[in-house]
């Protein structure tokens, strides 16, 4: 089995892990609206860069509708985890990352640089939470709450995708 192929595996079960036993306990509330935090978009962005599109948006249900089961949220978490496995190649074309390398590799910090990195995961997290939040509620007339919860989800979420990208991701 080959070294990405092992960290992809592990990252899958590390994530759905920590976002089920932790993130999901924890209570935010923001104007009487409960936030979510989400770290398992992380998992899609971190993929190699030659993975095909069709695995991305494979791997996204699966981890979608895996957090869907425990979240009691029947396909909210696997709609908007084939979105961002759909936009993850865009997204990083959109910030100048070259994806026509011979060579694959893991689109990390040390991989493409925090500012870059830091540009595509705020984008992709962002739409991620949105389309979540969209799905949620499966209209666009509340769309002011809609963009309170993604806004507010984000502030909390981003820096926990930065963090964890610095401290499990840095040196590959």
């Amino acid at each position: 089995m080959n070294n990405q192929l092992q960290s992809s595996i592990f990252r899958f079960i590390f994530v759905v892990i920590i976002q089920l036993l932790i993130l999901k306990q924890i209570p935010i509330e923001l104007a009487n609206f409960r936030l979510l935090i989400f770290l398992y978009p992380l998992f899609i962005i971190l993929m190699p860069t030659q993975s095909p599109k069709q695995l991305l948006i494979f791997l996204g249900f699966l981890i979608g509708i895996i957090l869907d089961v425990f979240y009691d949220s029947p396909g909210v978490h696997a709609g908007a985890a084939v979105f961002t496995g759909y936009i993850r190649d865009f997204s990083l074309r959109l910030f100048g990352v070259d994806l026509d390398k011979a060579k694959s590799f893991t689109p990390s910090i040390a991989q493409i640089g925090l500012g870059k990195f830091a540009q595509v995961a705020a984008f992709i997290l962002f739409f991620h939470i949105f389309v979540y939040y969209i799905f949620d509620v499966f209209t666009f007339v509340y769309l002011g709450e809609i963009l309170i919860k993604t806004v507010g989800s984000f502030i909390v979420s981003y820096p926990l995708v930065l963090a964890y990208a610095l401290i499990f991701n840095s040196k590959k």
